[in-house]
């Protein structure tokens, strides 16, 4: 398709978006008109990965949407969770502990919790967590924010287990840049245990890219005597 087809395709699309089509075809042809819309018209905005925005995010923008520290209805991909996120207080580190703890177990490599009483209240003095509940007041998920001037900081990203693979890691992740963003930030980092090899595919979607390496601080050895670094990925917002 030339150049001229493009814009004009992409022209129907924006219409077709903002028109009258059922709802839930208008947000498909709006994420269709964006991808076309970078491709066509700035045909170079894409070639550094670390500028990719979340779809989800854009979609929301211009629907209005709730992103975070509101009441959200639900992604795309998991409609039926009702979720309110908002910052975490000190009332709710007794929540708050047992769901991380939980959301880690998988990391067997590792000797002791995740997390204890000490290590949270540490953590929420230097950045904020933000917390998803659903309609009933129950946790399900939690992640840590911190403010570095222009850059953010994003970790411990926890998902209550029967949640999990739901799409819920990426909206607490929307928040999460949502969050940094409001405050001035102008890119996030995270870090990637290096035992966790299978969570780079799922941070490149998100559109992370790797950028370092640092050492991994840990108050337990780890078993096994088995070598352990932090794998830094970094994303524009």
């Amino acid at each position: 398709m030339g150049y001229a087809s493009r814009l004009c395709f992409v022209d129907s699309c924006q219409n077709f978006a903002e028109g009258g089509a059922p709802r839930m075809q208008r947000l498909q042809y709006f994420v269709l008109f964006r991808l076309l819309h970078k491709v066509s018209v700035d045909p170079g905005c894409h070639s550094d990965p670390m500028d990719r925005d979340c779809q989800e995010h854009r979609v929301r923008l211009i629907y209005n949407l709730p992103i975070n520290m509101v009441e959200d209805k639900g992604s795309i991909r998991d409609a039926g969770l009702s979720l309110r996120i908002r910052p975490a207080t000190i009332a709710d580190r007794e929540r708050l502990i047992p769901l991380i703890n939980s959301a880690f177990s998988v990391e067997t490599f590792l000797q002791g919790p995740r997390t204890d009483e000490v290590r949270l209240a540490a953590a929420m003095e230097k950045g904020a967590i933000l917390m998803a509940e659903d309609d009933t007041g129950r946790l399900v998920a939690s992640v840590y924010t911190e403010l570095r001037t222009e850059r953010g900081y994003v970790g411990l990203l926890a998902v209550d287990p029967a949640h999990q693979r739901s799409g819920l890691g990426q909206r607490m992740m929307t928040a999460a840049e949502e969050h940094l963003r409001s405050h001035g930030c102008q890119a996030v980092d995270i870090t990637v245990l290096s035992l966790r090899p299978e969570l780079l595919p799922l941070y490149r979607k998100f559109g992370f890219i790797e950028t370092g390496t640092e050492e991994f601080v840990y108050p337990h050895p780890i078993k096994d005597g088995q070598a352990c670094h932090c794998i830094v990925m970094s994303k524009r917002l």
